[in-house]
């Protein structure tokens, strides 16, 4: 017989049983939970649960307004991989001729079409990188504020650049992000490790200059946008505070008050010295509308005010000859067509109706 070490029963111990512990203690250990394993440093505290980032909700419905409207087009013209000039126009494209008679609208309607597949595809993943990451620093008034305004700027720029071209695409506002980011990192005074934003954020200025270089090769990019874009949105993002931190947080938001509404005066501005610039070509664009819808008089009216505001433009002297050329007044014809042939030597139309003119007008 053998004695229990535990409760000091006595059991049988057979042929040598080494067990020390009668069944009954052995029963009664065994029902017992199993102890816990610490980790190595005995800490029993749970993890601190990590920070929930706020959703880029902004960033999504920007993405998803340019997607749906792509998506209409296609649905609508059943074209796919690119968009032709008439049905960007139609859509809402800022063309310099159209926003400057008073569809101001185009400047900001521009900004949510592309002219194709591949252009939707990039600016799309452009926006997706730089905005999630705008977003969450600026916070989304601010982002909104940044991303609309520099999309106005890059508008702007391309009506101050070149208002006879037909523009499209987000990249102006894209670019807008970027110089916001590239101001967040390079200029403010953050209360975290500027090598940490340089890390994450990427190489903002490198990707910059590479696309104003690709901008500057490439004929049909219109870096116009990307240069007003990228100087709107570099001014709010260094004026307007990064919401996430709290130093920010706490300074007046007077500053980014004053850089919103003088790049907004900027661009109104811009838009209306454009106006005064473009003012010849926009009465000869009247009266080739007046023309085709058959009103001759009024043609004539928007033609001789295009003349008056632009004595040396070839194409309103050459246009108001041949006005007056096809209703038969010839003496008043021949001035005009002699200062359209002046400016122009070449052009073999403006030779030929010169030629009838002198014909038919009396020595």
């Amino acid at each position: 017989m053998a004695k229990c070490e535990q409760c000091g029963a006595e059991f049988s111990n057979w042929f040598g049983d080494v067990k020390r512990i009668c069944p009954q203690c052995e029963q009664r250990a065994a029902n017992l939970p199993q102890p816990q394993i610490l980790p190595p440093d005995g800490s029993t505290q749970p993890a601190a649960p990590r920070m929930q980032l706020p959703a880029p909700i902004a960033t999504r419905i920007l993405m998803g307004i340019n997607i749906a409207v792509y998506l209409a087009m296609v649905l609508t013209t059943r074209q796919f991989v690119t968009f032709d000039i008439p049905t960007v126009v139609h859509w809402g494209a800022d063309f310099g001729l159209l926003t400057l008679s008073g569809e101001w609208w185009r400047m900001l309607t521009s900004t949510f079409l592309h002219g194709g597949i591949i252009h939707i595809a990039v600016n799309m993943w452009a926006l997706r990188n730089l905005g999630y990451t705008a977003e969450l620093f600026y916070g989304r008034r601010n982002f909104l504020i940044i991303y609309l305004l520099s999309g106005l700027a890059g508008s702007a720029g391309t009506l101050v650049w070149n208002p006879a071209r037909v523009s499209v695409g987000a990249s102006g506002a894209i670019f807008g992000v970027a110089g916001a980011l590239a101001a967040l990192v390079y200029f403010k005074k953050l209360p975290v490790d500027r090598a940490v934003l340089r890390r994450d954020i990427g190489s903002i200025g490198g990707m910059i200059l590479v696309n104003l270089f690709l901008g500057a090769s490439i004929g049909i990019i219109d870096n116009s946008a990307h240069v007003g874009g990228l100087l709107a949105g570099t001014i709010l993002g260094f004026a307007l505070p990064a919401m996430i931190f709290r130093a920010e947080r706490e300074k007046s938001e007077t500053p980014g008050y004053m850089a919103t509404a003088a790049v907004l005066a900027a661009i109104l501005g811009l838009a209306m010295f454009c106006r005064a610039k473009v003012a010849p070509d926009l009465e000869v664009y009247r009266a080739e509308m007046a023309y085709e819808a058959g009103d001759k008089a009024g043609a004539l009216a928007h033609v001789q005010r295009a003349t008056e505001l632009h004595p040396q433009s070839f194409y309103a002297n050459s246009f108001i000859g041949a006005l007056y050329l096809d209703n038969g007044e010839n003496a008043k014809a021949l001035p005009f067509l002699e200062k359209a042939n002046q400016l122009d030597p070449t052009n073999a139309g403006v030779k030929q109706a010169l030629a009838q003119a002198r014909q038919a007008s009396p020595q």
